[in-house]
């Protein structure tokens, strides 16, 4: 009398019908299936993988290979290409593509961390930093003596880099060390005497103009009417 067959559960034999006309190949018991269906990877497939990604040695498990540096020189040249990169940026990415992945990623998290500490460095000067009144006055004054100044050898750089100094070495007017060390507010104090050096040259210029007076077509001397010699002009402006 013949042992009588034990009955295999209802997953197995839905898989056994699916493959009624498939030898399958036997395994040991600790791999297979109830009812000696075969190892796990025969009853169901391993996962489709890309034609293009290599595996290993035993067809299941995708490794990733590193492309050569030949191959990565092209491919960040198409890139730097297609997004009309400079050439020195070009230089760079093409470095760039030959780095090991773990130094891919380092550079590209310090070039982050660097791009923020720009961004949060970027301030509108005029809305971070108020010149104060002192200050402002000693701007008018030194910008004043320094352009009427026979010493002054040119009317805007060399005449602001001369009040710059003058309010460099006096700092409680306001210019402090604090002020000098923050490059916007610096900056706010350098334009305000940049303007105020222009403003003072043109309005000089128009006084000049004017204190000339006239000419008296009656005078045989030449003299002119409403002139203002310098000495009254450099008191009274």
């Amino acid at each position: 009398m013949s042992a009588q067959q034990p009955q295999l559960p209802l997953s197995a034999r839905i898989v056994q019908h699916s493959h009624e006309n498939v030898s399958l190949p036997q395994a040991d018991n600790a791999n297979a299936l109830p009812g000696s269906l075969g190892p796990f990877p025969d009853v169901f497939p391993p996962a489709v993988t890309h034609p293009s990604m290599p595996v290993d040695a035993t067809g299941v498990n995708p490794t990733r290979k590193r492309r050569g540096d030949a191959e990565a020189t092209l491919a960040a040249k198409h890139v730097a290409r297609k997004v009309r990169l400079s050439e020195k940026d070009s230089i760079s990415l093409v470095a760039y593509s030959k780095l090991s992945e773990e130094d891919q990623t380092l550079t590209a998290i310090a070039l982050s961390l660097k791009t923020l500490a720009k961004l949060n460095s970027i301030q509108p000067a005029n809305t971070t930093y108020t010149i104060p009144e002192l200050l402002k006055g000693k701007i008018e004054v030194y910008v004043r003596n320094a352009m009427l100044c026979p010493m002054t050898t040119g009317y805007l750089d060399d005449l602001v880099r001369t009040v710059m100094g003058i309010l460099r070495v006096n700092p409680a007017w306001g210019l402090t060390r604090e002020v000098q060390d923050n490059e916007c507010h610096s900056k706010v104090v350098h334009d305000r005497v940049s303007l105020r050096a222009t403003e003072k040259r043109r309005s000089i210029k128009v006084m000049i103009a004017q204190s000339v007076g006239t000419a008296n077509r009656d005078d045989p001397h030449g003299h002119r009417d409403n002139s203002i010699d310098i000495i009254t002009l450099y008191i009274t402006n």
